[in-house]
């Protein structure tokens, strides 16, 4: 009785997460996180993308040709990400799958090492992290067509205290796009190529989406509490 109640508890533990990751086919993987020197340094892109890919994800790389319906439809793929939590002593990482609205579908315990190599603390770390999630069965179902949500537009009328188009200068170019500054508010805008060069997968603060050239403008959309939103930017290449 004790052995189904454990059972029961870790199967309840992870049904929420596999409800939404199971409605997608794809997955976005960084080929650099913020915290490496280099493309899969110490091989953590690698064996994160062989574990997903093991469990049935269609894992590719962000910087990675991808086809055009993929690169144009933002939500239709999951992102996964690393985020290192390091002290003078212990080498610290969370893996964790969000979707285009930047919700949590997956998230593993952290994976922590007290190695003092580096690449063997971090290799350690990421498998503790990963193990804490290999019990999710992922099985792929199509998501149920929904109405389109409404598009909200920010304009010069709505906008009583600021320009309704988002200024962004002072480019930085990355390993996989572009970074830019806010004008104003300094917040960075992180775009990063695909196949289209009018399109990119955008992040910037909590908010993730795609920027898009249409009729010589630049417009940033976002969905915030699924809504979409369609913000008007200016870009400075």
């Amino acid at each position: 009785m004790k052995i189904y109640t454990f059972i029961l508890l870790l199967v309840s533990s992870v049904t929420f997460a596999q409800a939404s990751l199971n409605n997608y086919k794809y997955a976005i993987l960084p080929s650099k996180f913020k915290f490496q020197k280099e493309k899969n340094q110490y091989r953590i892109n690698a064996t994160t993308k062989a574990f997903f890919e093991q469990k049935g994800l269609k894992v590719f790389y962000d910087d990675e040709a991808l086809t055009q319906d993929l690169a144009n439809n933002n939500c239709s793929k999951v992102y996964i990400n690393i985020d290192e939590n390091n002290n003078m002593f212990t080498t610290k990482l969370i893996v964790s799958v969000i979707d285009c609205q930047n919700n949590a579908l997956l998230t593993s315990k952290e994976g922590s090492s007290r190695i003092k190599e580096y690449a063997p603390a971090y290799n350690e770390a990421l498998q503790i992290a990963l193990k804490s999630i290999q019990d999710f069965i992922y099985q792929y179902k199509a998501k149920t067509e929904q109405p389109n949500s409404a598009i909200i537009t920010t304009s010069k009328a709505e906008a009583k205290t600021d320009n309704s188009i988002q200024a962004y200068s002072e480019m930085q170019t990355s390993s996989n796009g572009f970074n830019f500054l806010h004008s104003k508010t300094k917040a960075v805008l992180n775009l990063m190529k695909t196949t289209n060069p009018n399109y990119f997968i955008a992040k910037s603060d909590n908010k993730m989406g795609i920027v898009f050239q249409k009729d010589q403008g630049w417009f940033f959309e976002y969905y915030i509490n699924q809504k979409l939103i369609s913000e008007q930017i200016e870009l400075k290449f």
